[in-house]
């Protein structure tokens, strides 16, 4: 499924992840407790990932001890129309992934 939400998430702030966090965070972070595996594509931006897919990924990742993040098999695939072809938003992504305890497979 690709998910279609990014854009009704609101910037990450600590202080609306609480008792009651938007309505967008929880679909989020219901969807990848959920799903089996999650496969990232992303285009390449200013030589890393893309700021909503960051955001999204600082809501998933918290809290750390038990995010939904946490042992997920994670994939990163990527495609640029650059010298590089995205290979320097895939690290960026599986850095942020691997930081947040999700099982990203290797390439």
């Amino acid at each position: 499924m690709v998910w279609p939400g990014i854009a009704a998430l609101p910037t990450y702030d600590e202080d609306l992840d609480g008792g009651e966090p938007p309505s967008a965070t929880v679909r989020l972070r219901t969807d990848i407790a959920f799903a089996d595996a999650l496969l990232f594509a992303t285009p390449e931006y200013n030589a890393s990932i893309p700021g909503g897919l960051k955001n999204a990924l600082d809501w998933a990742s918290r809290p750390y001890a038990t995010n939904v993040l946490r042992h997920k098999p994670a994939a990163v695939v990527g495609a640029s129309t650059g010298f590089f072809g995205a290979v320097w938003a895939q690290a960026e992504l599986r850095k942020v992934l691997d930081a947040s305890g999700a099982h990203v497979l290797d390439r």
